[in-house]
């Protein structure tokens, strides 16, 4: 016999330092602890800001084998960090207090030193900075007594002036073999929650540096919202609440008076008040808190009786008090511009339910490339980490929002209460008040997605029976791709003229388009699909298209005349360009010696003194084209190209550009889309505001540009006509009438024609006819820097002329006649700058003003 079991006594205190117990604690999975960490600590020093009245700032540092997070708070108190290590208790100014704070559970720094020693094994550590001190706080764990051991070593710190810092050392982000992979994972992780934190708090700056990218996220106005500033709601307790309330302020002080409990509370603050309340509760105001203890438990009776009192005398706090999301700050962060759908939905709720009011804002997009798991889901200003709410399948039954969908949903709700299931915070309960009014606003939001996804499905049925019944009437069957291939090499002789230009592929899919469309006896034709029958027809026919010249379409650039610059359309490229714009400068330098004798250089960085004419064009592809034909040198125009809408960066410069004269010409579709992206880049949206109005002037596609050009049909969504949209973007009423030629109700039709539509040779002539009627021509830089470039280029002339005949001299006495020579000893004719101009005429010329002013000289 082996006797009876021993009894084993574990300590409380392991309930930190086990993967199931901290499981618990964190709420989450350990594949999550890190950044669920990073969280906690960006509710806390939101929280920290907010309570002392300042807008915070929180910055975050992410390396492989650390993260530390600084803030701009009042800093955490020392008795704060002391009271974290000690697992015996728990320190929090959050669990027990009822409001719309953003932390619940009171266990952040607890977690902050268990987590890396459960997740790595061994002894780990970290630092504090706060209010001139520097923790640094050891964490081991003693296995025979069952404990951990946590050694808290202060010194003096002038690390930060003020705020925290707080750093977490031998952090592992990674836990597969497939580092780099997994790193792009974890980024991207992390730069969504910092993006969801910023689209929740707008009165915040917030920066994340990872692996030493640095990404920032700025204020853009106040937050109304319920902070931890603002005094207690009697009405936000129930009995239950306001006797753990009431007990654990008895235990912290008590010798509190009963007039100092009161004017915690708000509309409690007044003598008559506190009268009032003591009065009808029977109770002596000055005497203190104990008077609500009975045989060392709260007195039931009582404290019900002083609650009631306390929300009889105050009045309730109205939902607008904890205020919505700010709709402007939110699209600028969280919506993309390429968005297809963009909606928003909110409300204050009318009838609180329990006493307890709420807000909820609902936004939903369509965007290319998304694919949809679940909403992104933020309470009280602050993100719900992995969380979900029970039962939410039911919410989108009648909206049509399905996984893989590629849409986006972001639901915030602001309450002073939350049912959550166990520790952590991803498992949310809703009342019914709360669950009803949410499922209508998304519903509301996703109406636009509901109606595309309902007729999207009706034209997958009706395409369907038009097949079989094609099938059922043809004998003879000829597919897509064959007849593709059947069409495909003269197609591409008439967009690249015989091969002679570089083709779009877009233009030679318009070529061959109406062919395929009658030899597959089919009604559309998807250019993406087409893109990818062109290239296996190039491999397919290696030898007969080895010498074509296909175009495709890259992102946004602009490209610089004569040097060939290209510059990102996104916003440090854009910002970078604009900031290295410094004119012309010419310095000397060159390949012969002495460099006195080489012709100097000029450098000239942005449009001073090398255009004076910018061609946005909305798509991309078209850059071989204008490289072959010369048409940026023979104009002396910039190309300014994206893909589809102008982004805020194509708009930001098309606004510096005109400052500084730059006129900026548009070129687009003879579509709705390509009448919005004229006035897009001219005028005020929600997005982009102009400071000074812009320099730009639509050249078409026109009415009666479109003549003889192939046109294709198109439909439109929407109750109304999109004909006065259309209208409002800048067209007439006979452009509207042919874009949109009848319909009804969500089923609007019209044509629409590209600009890939015209063959290479058709499209230059076209561009070339629109700069000469509006009197493009190359420019040259002002008077005086035009003379100083002929002094100096003369100078350097000159210079090799002299050493030519002095060769036979010793070379110091060579360096030491050039000295000699200045600038003012050239003379400059009166006429130069018509003479440079005069180099550079005619249609076909090529020359930049520099190569014009040397051949001059």
């Amino acid at each position: 016999m082996t006797g009876p079991r021993t009894h084993f006594i574990q300590s409380r205190q392991m309930d930190f330092f086990t993967t199931a117990e901290l499981t618990k604690q964190m709420g989450t999975s350990p594949n999550l602890w890190w950044i669920t960490l990073v969280k906690e600590l960006i509710d806390n020093s939101l929280d920290a800001a907010e309570s002392v009245g300042i807008d915070p700032v929180i910055s975050v540092t992410i390396d492989e084998d650390s993260f530390s997070i600084q803030d701009n708070g009042p800093g955490i108190p020392d008795k704060v960090i002391e009271g974290s290590i000690d697992y015996g208790v728990r320190v929090s100014d959050k669990n027990l207090y009822v409001s719309p704070s953003r932390g619940r559970q009171g266990n952040a720094l607890m977690c902050l030193y268990a987590v890396p020693f459960c997740l790595n094994g061994k002894q780990a550590r970290v630092d504090i900075h706060a209010n001139g001190t520097c923790h640094q706080i050891d964490i081991s764990l003693n296995q025979i007594l069952q404990q951990p051991e946590v050694i808290d070593t202060k010194s003096k710190s002038d690390f930060i002036e003020n705020g925290t810092f707080i750093k977490i050392h031998d952090v592992d982000l990674a836990t597969s073999l497939n580092f780099e992979q997994e790193r792009i994972s974890t980024k991207r992780e992390y730069v969504n929650l910092i993006r969801l934190f910023a689209v929740c708090n707008c009165h915040a700056n917030f920066k994340l540096i990872f692996d030493g990218e640095s990404m920032s996220w700025h204020r853009t106005g106040p937050q109304e919202k319920w902070t931890p500033d603002k005094p207690l709601v009697s009405h936000w307790y129930n009995h239950e609440s306001f006797d753990g309330f009431l007990a654990a302020t008895i235990h912290q002080n008590p010798d509190m008076s009963v007039n100092q409990f009161l004017g915690k509370f708000d509309g409690l603050k007044s003598t008559p008040k506190w009268k009032t309340v003591c009065t009808a509760v029977d109770i002596h105001s000055r005497d203190g808190l104990k008077q609500f203890v009975t045989d060392k438990d709260i007195d039931r009776v009582l404290s019900c009786r002083l609650l009631d009192a306390m929300k009889e005398q105050a009045k309730e706090v109205p939902s607008k008090s904890l205020g919505n999301l700010n709709a402007d700050h939110v699209e600028k962060n969280w919506r993309s511009c390429e968005s297809k759908i963009y909606e928003h939905a909110s409300l204050k709720s009318k009838k609180d339910y329990f006493g307890l009011p709420y807000t909820i804002d609902v936004f939903f997009q369509a965007l290319e490339g998304l694919r949809y798991k679940r909403p992104d889901i933020c309470l009280n200003n602050s993100v719900l980490i992995d969380g979900y709410i029970r039962d939410s399948s039911s919410f989108f039954h009648e909206t049509f929002v399905e996984h893989g969908d590629e849409v986006r949903l972001l639901i915030h709700v602001a309450c002073p209460h939350f049912d959550f299931s166990g520790m952590g915070k991803n498992s949310l309960s809703l009342p019914d008040a709360i669950r009803s009014d949410l499922i209508g606003l998304i519903k509301k939001v996703c109406i636009p997605w509901t109606r595309l996804k309902k007729l999207k499905r009706r034209n997958q049925k009706a395409m369907a029976k038009d097949a079989i019944k094609r099938e059922k009437e043809s004998n003879v069957k000829i597919t897509q791709k064959d007849a593709a291939f059947q069409v495909m090499e003269q197609s591409y002789m008439d967009a690249s003229s015989q091969n002679t230009l570089p083709a779009n592929f877009r233009q030679i899919y318009y070529q061959a388009r109406p062919h395929i469309l009658r030899l597959a006896g089919v009604d559309r034709l998807g250019d993406d699909y087409f893109r990818e029958l062109v290239t296996e027809y190039q491999a397919l026919n290696p030898a007969s298209t080895k010498d074509w010249n296909v175009a495709y379409d890259p992102r946004g650039h602009l490209v610089e005349p004569f040097t060939g610059r290209k510059i990102p359309m996104g916003t440090l490229g854009v910002k970078d360009y604009i900031q290295a714009w410094n004119g012309v400068s010419i310095f000397e330098g060159g390949t012969f010696s002495p460099p006195e004798i080489s012709d100097p250089n000029i450098e000239i960085i942005g449009h001073q003194g090398r255009y004076k004419f910018a061609l946005f064009i909305e798509k991309e592809g078209f850059q071989p084209l204008f490289e072959v034909s010369k048409i940026q040198e023979r104009y002396g125009v910039a190309i300014l190209s994206t893909k589809g809408m102008s982004n805020r960066a194509a708009r930001f410069l098309v606004e510096n550009l005109s400052i500084n004269g730059v006129t900026v010409f548009v070129l687009r579709d003879f579509d709705k889309s390509g009448f919005t992206i004229a006035k897009t880049l001219s005028t005020n949206t929600k997005t982009y505001q102009f400071e000074h109005k812009p320099n730009v002037i639509d050249l078409g596609f026109r009415l009666e540009d479109i003549q003889g050009l192939e046109h294709e049909p198109v439909t439109y969504q929407g109750v109304n006509s999109p004909r006065e949209s259309i209208i409002s973007s800048g067209a007439t009423q006979e452009e509207a009438d042919l874009l949109v030629q009848g319909g009804y109700k969500n089923n609007w039709h019209g044509i629409r024609v590209e600009l890939n539509a015209m063959p290479s040779k058709q499209f230059i002539h076209f561009i070339e006819k629109k700069l000469e009627d509006h009197g493009v021509k190359k420019v040259v830089p002002d008077e005086n820097v035009l003379r100083g470039a002929y002094q100096k280029f003369k100078l350097a002339s000159k210079k090799r002329k002299f050493l030519h005949e002095v060769m036979e001299k010793f070379m110091p006495e060579i360096r030491k006649e050039l000295a000699g020579y200045e600038t003012e000893d050239i003379d400059v004719p009166d006429d130069l700058k018509q003479k440079v101009l005069s180099l550079m005429a005619g249609k076909n010329n090529t020359l930049p003003w520099e190569d014009a002013l040397t051949r001059l000289i």
